[in-house]
């Protein structure tokens, strides 16, 4: 009892340690209106002037009137989302902005803490290589510097796995997750039982009441025109995207712009058609590579699998994070601490080399842009999709019978 009472105490003393190393290493770089939070609160004040929230225009506008002086990103998240700004008509900015960045290192490590459970005898190499991971790399504080949500999308998942996917809790965890980034709403899927579901319907149904009351009956309207809009928009080539869209992007603006430059520069005509082929080329990639991966994946599970296996619902959790951080257009590098999961599969399954191998690649694909190169960062999630790590036969109580997606381990791996 006692040594349980130490370890407790040494290990919430390390999740403490992580929170106030993640500010101080935070402390001075973070803007007064981060990027991502300044188009939050656009969308939001664009929809309290009864405009459109994702009009990029009337945000800045709303913006400009309230003394923020910074062009914002186009919001795209649905209407409930901005439901998260309301505090702000009873608190000044100043400390909307320090709690909602306390809230967000709270929100990671608490996942830390969560994700731990169930890890047993490896639990120490989980604790250590989650907070290499928070400390070293780059995800934690990209995500907190920007302003963003990721950390609050991992405690949600930390939550659906530490309450087995079930239950009301788990419910509205699975909620947040469908209000946030379009590419990984499929993962609030998860969640088991009635209770979980019917929680999940009924906040989902008032937030989304809530919201119309804020941004009007023509905000899911103008939401869902925003996403056709981010479709259009092929080819998206940013600095620290790193999917394989940007991959694909870099190589069909290679082979296609060869010897037409200087062409494409005097007759605008010709530019705009070399636009639409090197956007037709790299969708045509993609979606090649995307059904080529997913066949192989698929193709391995297959020759593997045995007629009774089955998959626990992490198990494919981990498999559709690793496959989204690889196909969803737009990767950020706040992102990897979505890792955590697939990482703690492994400490689970008992395999601490190929997990120590798992956190060093993760801690790569989360390091500063120069020492690796953006557009090979997608290799290293690719890798590990490709492999049967995550992909062995369970026998948990939250088990889904999906034969084609899973696979018993090989002589090698027992």
């Amino acid at each position: 009892m006692k040594k349980h009472i130490c370890y407790s105490i040494t290990f919430v003393g390390i999740l403490l340690l992580g929170a106030f190393l993640t500010t101080y290493r935070a402390h001075g770089s973070i803007p007064y209106h981060p990027m991502d939070l300044v188009s939050y609160l656009g969308g939001y004040h664009a929809a309290r002037d009864g405009g459109n929230p994702y009009d990029v225009r009337q945000a800045g506008q709303s913006l400009e009137q309230r003394g923020v002086l910074v062009t914002p990103f186009p919001f795209v998240y649905p209407p409930p989302f901005l439901l998260a700004m309301t505090p702000l008509e009873i608190m000044p900015y100043r400390l909307f902005r320090l709690s909602w960045i306390a809230a967000s290192v709270l929100a990671a490590w608490l996942s830390l803490f969560l994700l731990s459970g169930g890890t047993g005898r490896l639990k120490t190499l989980f604790v250590a290589g989650s907070f290499l991971l928070l400390m070293v790399s780059e995800p934690l504080h990209d995500n907190v510097v920007c302003g963003q949500v990721t950390s609050f999308m991992l405690l949600a998942m930390a939550l659906m796995v530490y309450r087995g996917f079930k239950g009301a809790v788990a419910g509205l965890a699975a909620t947040f997750l469908l209000l946030s980034k379009v590419g990984f709403m499929p993962l609030a899927l998860f969640l088991k039982g009635r209770r979980a579901l019917l929680s999940a319907v009924v906040l989902l149904f008032c937030l989304s009441l809530s919201s119309v009351l804020l941004a009007g009956s023509h905000s899911f309207h103008y939401w869902l025109l925003s996403l056709g809009q981010i479709n259009e928009s092929w080819g998206f080539i940013h600095g620290n995207n790193l999917s394989v869209t940007h991959a694909v992007s870099l190589l069909s603006e290679a082979v296609l712009l060869q010897g037409d430059v200087a062409r494409a520069g005097k007759d605008d005509g010709y530019r705009f058609e070399l636009a639409e082929r090197q956007a037709d080329i790299s969708k045509a990639i993609h979606l090649g590579f995307a059904l080529v991966s997913l066949s192989m994946v698929f193709y391995r599970s297959l020759k593997r699998r045995k007629s009774s296996s089955v998959c626990s619902r992490e198990n494919i959790l981990s498999q559709a994070i690793l496959f989204l951080l690889i196909f969803v257009p737009f990767v950020w590098i706040h992102y990897g601490m979505f890792l955590l999961i697939p990482f703690r599969q492994l400490v689970v399954k008992g395999r601490p080399f190929t997990a120590v191998l798992f956190i060093v690649s993760a801690v790569v694909w989360g390091m500063p842009h120069d020492p690796v190169p953006v557009w090979s960062k997608f290799l290293i999630p690719l890798v590990w999709l490709f492999s049967t790590a995550f992909t062995n036969a369970s026998s948990e109580s939250d088990d889904l019978q999906v034969g084609s997606l899973c696979a018993t381990p090989s002589k090698s791996n027992a």
